[in-house]
């Protein structure tokens, strides 16, 4: 086995403890919290399915990356239903985070647009059907994304054939709906929400440091916004380009894209953690006494 081999699956190892030790945290910490003052706590509840879809991500990677080294399973047949399982994680941890964003957006900023009240009433009233629907899309997006390949590699396969019209326009269409249901859609989403309430904090704290009250907090929420905003921009473009580029076997440059793919959620993870005074005041706690098994 190449050097390159072993430095993946050491780092994979690492990471992979310490994505299933924060979302663990996220899950536990924020299903003590989901009711407070006898209410639902919608962002506990995001941020809940949000824990253990990546947590479910993280198990289904493993499989790939026993896969990823074995040939024979990796071109399988079998293989494809870790792909779609893999694409539906993505797809549903991509529009999750949407979800949240835009929560944050609605609820920091006092907006008083009919189309903002609309989101806010629909959010409080909806929830749970809303994110069981986005589970039924990124479900039904995964499927355009398998239906999608499946057809190229039909094409190709065929090619000595020759390939009509009609068989490359659903091949067209497949892959447009998957970029624009599970990419641009939901990146449109985080994008306006994290700048709209990026602005809004920004003018908030400059109001109130003019007063002399302390600004610290607020400074942390823009710090933990800013750089959401930053994993966004820079993740929209791997999702397209692992969805589009064919890679061979073992090409370096699917090490990268996959890099990108597995640690983007570990790092929403622990920006979430740090814009939470609570998660991030009781997480050294947690840590502590999980290790020393407490409770």
């Amino acid at each position: 086995m190449s050097p390159l081999w072993w430095i993946w699956s050491a780092f994979f190892l690492l990471e992979c403890v310490v994505a299933i030790y924060l979302n663990s945290y996220i899950v536990f910490f924020n299903g003590r919290s989901l009711t407070e003052g006898g209410k639902r706590n919608p962002v506990s509840l995001i941020q809940i399915v949000m824990g253990i879809n990546k947590l479910t991500m993280r198990c289904i990677w493993i499989v790939n990356d026993v896969a990823f080294w074995l040939p024979d399973i990796f071109e399988s047949s079998p293989y494809n239903a870790v792909a779609f399982l893999i694409a539906f994680n993505m797809y549903f941890n991509y529009w999750l985070m949407a979800w949240l964003c835009i929560y944050y957006s609605i609820f920091i900023t006092n907006f008083s647009h009919p189309m903002f009240l609309w989101i806010k009433r629909i959010l409080l009233a909806f929830l749970n059907q809303v994110l069981f629907l986005t589970l039924v899309g990124s479900l039904a997006i995964a499927l355009l994304v398998y239906m999608w390949r499946d057809t190229v590699f039909s094409l190709r396969y065929n090619s000595m054939n020759g390939t009509t019209t009609e068989d490359v326009s659903i091949a067209y269409f497949y892959k447009i709906g998957a970029i624009i249901l599970g990419s641009f859609l939901p990146f449109t989403g985080i994008a306006f929400s994290l700048v709209v309430s990026l602005s809004s904090l920004l003018k908030h704290v400059n109001n109130i440091s003019q007063t002399g009250f302390d600004v610290q907090v607020h400074v942390t929420l823009i710090k933990s916004i800013a750089m959401l905003l930053i994993l966004s921009v820079s993740y929209f473009p791997i999702y397209i380009i692992n969805l589009t580029a064919a890679f061979k076997l073992k090409d370096p440059l699917q090490y990268i894209i996959w890099l990108m793919i597995v640690l983007s959620p570990t790092m929403e993870t622990m920006i979430i953690i740090q814009a939470s005074p609570k998660m991030r005041k009781n997480f050294p706690g947690w840590f502590c006494a999980r290790g020393a098994g407490g409770s």
